[in-house]
């Protein structure tokens, strides 16, 4: 009888982000675990102690491990039903032997983690930012208190809610690519040309470079930018059609490039004459 042997090897290692549905982790010699589904609720337990929240997510499972200043945080990530909906946080302080979790944080549909959660000064910290960039707040987590809940002005949208004319190219000639992300007129139609996860790493990177100013063209305007300087991993550029149809290429790193948009040879050609 053939016999598998399956060995394991779990290691824990400071500021983890995890992409799968982990739901079991090693924390020095024990075991953070969650148990249950979306229907009969979840349980999290850790070196004998267990916590059931009242709440009945659809999902959750272990999103960070953090490790610093002398503290151990799990982050877990929670997710009601509908693709609307945003993820809810709660951190659980397992520094020592007690399983201690804090409220859940984040709650409505138009939030999102603004980065990922570090420790900073011993407290879990972590910015849930609105989707139309207009405000925040900073939370600063420990032993499964709230310490601290700071407001962060954003950056809300501006302009009109339709271009002058109904021309959206030239409503964006001369303007940075952040700026352009903060537009009314034009915000609702980024989000809807890109799955949303894309259209946060876009806004972040144009956050983090302005790059270049959007240049009329035949086929509408078009900006592009890259971070660090004329990386090429990571960069955008996108093109805005007078009738507000957008198409971009876009690479978040590691030669990760796609297009998006609908298929047009010449709008692809600009967007890449604009890049190299």
């Amino acid at each position: 009888m053939n016999k598998i042997f399956l060995l394991i090897f779990c290691i824990s290692i400071p500021n983890i982000l995890y992409a799968d549905d982990l739901i079991k982790v090693h924390v020095r010699n024990n075991v953070f675990a969650i148990y249950g589904s979306g229907t009969q609720g979840y349980a999290y337990t850790f070196n004998g102690h267990s916590f059931t929240p009242d709440e009945y997510p659809s999902s959750s499972k272990i999103y960070q491990l953090l490790e610093n200043d002398g503290k151990t945080y799990v982050v877990v990530m929670s997710q009601d039903n509908g693709s609307a909906s945003s993820p809810q946080y709660r951190i659980f302080d397992v520094s020592g032997d007690l399983l201690l979790p804090s409220p859940l944080i984040g709650s409505g549909i138009d939030d999102h983690l603004k980065d990922k959660w570090s420790i900073i000064n011993g407290d879990a910290v972590a910015t849930i930012q609105k989707d139309d960039g207009t405000s925040g707040l900073t939370y600063h987590v420990r032993e499964g208190q709230i310490n601290l809940v700071s407001s962060v002005q954003g950056n809300p949208l501006v302009g009109p809610s339709k271009p002058p004319g109904g021309d959206y190219a030239a409503l964006v000639v001369g303007m940075k690519l952040k700026d352009v992300f903060h537009l009314k007129a034009i915000n609702p139609l980024l989000r809807k040309a890109f799955p949303r996860s894309v259209y946060e790493d876009m806004q972040k990177l144009a956050e983090e470079d302005f790059g270049s100013e959007f240049q009329a063209k035949n086929i509408g305007s078009i900006a592009s930018l890259s971070q660090p300087h004329n990386s090429s991993h990571r960069y955008l550029a996108l093109a805005i059609e007078a009738n507000g149809t957008i198409g971009a290429i876009f690479s978040p790193g590691s030669g990760r490039e796609q297009f998006f948009g609908p298929p047009n040879s010449l709008v692809k050609l600009e967007l890449e004459r604009s890049l190299h």
